[in-house]
């Protein structure tokens, strides 16, 4: 049995490398279109210089505090070991002769410790055989991330590779302390995701206590310093592959799946079923997020919205009459407002104003360009099996658009080249018409940077925003939403207690404070009721698409297939590839260097 799983370690291990090594050494979000770049494998690529390689999450979230233990180091396992911290170290590092070499890193960073909150811990292992040394080459091969240091006038210079912070939510003399790892990316635009978690061991212990049961609940939570949630998944596989994974993790809901494929996530649908109280009113639309071909194996924790935002000054200035302007947000979503009338709208702009620009979009591979896709039917997962799925017509129609809004001067051909921030300065100030982004732009930049008006009333007088229009009247409009979710380990001891615990963390009140102090969406309609949630009017009113939104596909391999969708993009705006060309190209790109891709 112990074989069979080093076994499974060690294939677990050497699959998130080939990911790893896919994906890049880095694999966060750039602000610029500057990125790291790998050389493009077919012909076809080829003709195009370059693309990125794959980058990772979308969002940079915040942290609470906490520091990283190091690969293996487990503080559920030594908790209970009556062991002073120096001795505990030095009897880590005898037994582990790569912590030694961890050791020796000088590129980690100390981190610093609340004084109060914390107790730190320290996993040993009594023996390490053959196979437990193929893991750990297996992590050195794919150049593990480097932990973050503990502080050292807590271990002294010993525990500079690593460190947890178990936060304690239960009573000093309680009869059974249940110890559940949480796994949470440093995290510095969302503190309370595993915030919550900690707050929620509170409700649930005095739950306990109501029931009689001699169980309380810890929750440790052992932060990743990856940069985006791309990164974050494939050093979280590995952990997992070398049989030292957390009770429960927060990811990104696109690799949910990869987690599942190996038999590392536990599937939720009994216990979903069973909790009504904690679950039932979740949005249903975001349970799509959660979900693997065989069933639900996660917890959406946020959402948010994307969108066209719109500038009702210049579409006045073009000629447009006010009825029209505000009927725009409706007309979208009833399908009566199609993609091309968006091109129509913005070319009328840049003809009749001294507007340069009629629609911007990000310039860098991310989620927001794919709602275009979508619009035009590509889901890009096949739902029986969940492979990635390319259709060739629903490809070029979606380039097709790209392309009819590049050779009407409506789209700029250089979009690409642009910085992030000049692109939304040229919005925001007046030069553009459309920008196709998300509705936490509001908070984080349009407000505080470019001062547009807070006030509700006076922020629809002259801005809007509309959903993804349907490809023609009469379709279907789209907005995509990309939720981060909370899993927990097919391996924990106490599953029914971490479920209970995501219950509890997945509350109307709190998921409320995480929303309004980050401008992500709620996940229960409950949520509106709330006085702090109606008053970020924003929020209140994005909503509403919930109702028709739509996701990246739950597949590992998604991230490297944006890379080429956005090579693509780059094709048709800079001229050198028609629609059907680019189509061509993702498709036959995507066949050379992805696996199981299913082309039709």
């Amino acid at each position: 049995m112990i074989a069979g799983m080093l076994e499974r370690s060690i294939k677990a291990c050497e699959r998130a490398a080939i990911i790893w090594a896919r994906n890049g050494a880095s694999a966060s979000e750039v602000t610029s279109p500057t990125s790291r770049l790998r050389l493009a494998r077919s012909p076809r690529a080829r003709s195009l210089t370059w693309y990125p390689s794959a980058a990772a999450a979308s969002r940079t979230r915040a942290s609470v505090a906490g520091a990283m233990l190091a690969p293996g180091v487990k503080a559920r396992e030594t908790a209970d070991r009556d062991t002073p911290a120096s001795s505990a170290t030095a009897w880590a590092l005898t037994k582990r002769p790569w912590l030694l070499s961890l050791l020796s890193d000088t590129r980690s960073t100390p981190l610093d410790f609340p004084h109060s909150a914390f107790i730190i811990v320290l996993h040993s292992i009594a023996t390490i055989n053959d196979d437990t040394m193929k893991t750990y080459r297996c992590w050195e091969k794919t150049k593990m991330t480097h932990w973050k240091i503990g502080t050292a006038a807590l271990l002294g210079a010993a525990l500079s590779v690593g460190s947890a912070a178990l936060l304690a939510a239960t009573p000093l003399f309680a009869q059974e302390t249940v110890k559940l790892e949480l796994w949470s990316r440093q995290d510095p635009s969302g503190p309370l995701r595993p915030g919550n978690v900690v707050k929620a061991a509170e409700r649930l212990n005095k739950e306990l206590e109501a029931e009689g049961s001699p169980k309380r609940v810890e929750v440790a939570v052992r932060e990743s310093p990856a940069k985006g949630f791309d990164d974050d998944a494939l050093q979280l596989l590995k952990v997992f592959g070398i049989g030292e994974g957390p009770d429960i993790f927060i990811a990104a809901h696109e690799w949910i799946c990869a987690f599942q494929e190996d038999g590392f996530v536990l599937k939720l649908d009994d216990y979903i079923a069973k909790y009504p109280q904690h679950f039932g009113t979740i949005f249903p639309s975001l349970w799509s997020s959660a979900k693997c071909p065989d069933g639900t194996y996660a917890i959406p924790q946020d959402a948010e919205a994307r969108m066209f935002f719109y500038n009702k000054k210049l579409l006045r200035e073009a000629g447009y009459d006010a009825a029209f302007v505000d009927a725009m947000p409706e007309r979208a979503l009833s399908g009566d407002l199609a993609m091309d009338e968006v091109l129509e709208i913005a070319k009328k702009v840049v003809d009749k104003t001294k507007a340069q620009y009629g629609v911007l979009h990000r310039p860098n591979k991310g989620p927001d360009y794919i709602m275009v896709f979508q619009a035009y039917g590509s889901d890009f997962a096949d739902p029986e099996t969940g492979k990635l799925l390319l259709e060739r017509d629903k490809l070029a129609a979606a380039f097709g658009w790209f392309e009819r809004g590049v050779k009407e001067k409506v789209i700029p051909a250089n979009n690409t080249a642009m910085e992030f921030d000049a692109l939304r300065k040229e919005f925001y100030t007046g030069n553009a018409a459309f920008w196709m982004y998300g509705i936490w732009d509001l908070g984080s930049v349009a407000f505080p940077t470019y001062g547009l008006p807070q006030d509700e009333k006076a922020f629809f007088a002259d801005w809007g925003w509309i959903t993804g229009p349907a490809p023609q009247k009469g379709g279907k409009p789209v907005s995509l939403t990309h939720p981060i979710v909370y899993a927990i380990a097919a391996d924990t001891k106490e599953p029914e207690l971490a479920v209970r615990l995501l219950g509890h963390a997945s509350a109307a009140d709190l998921n409320t404070d995480h929303a309004v102090t980050t401008t992500h969406l709620g996940i229960k309609p409950e949520q509106l009721e709330d006085p702090r949630y109606a008053k970020a009017w924003p929020l209140a009113r994005a909503t509403e698409l919930l109702k028709i939104t739509k996701f990246l596909p739950n597949n590992s391999q998604f991230g490297d297939l944006n890379g080429i969708i956005f090579a693509g993009i780059q094709g048709i705006e800079s001229g050198r590839l028609s629609a059907q060309q680019a189509a061509d190209f993702v498709i036959e790109e995507a066949s050379s260097t992805l696996e199981d891709v299913i082309v039709k």
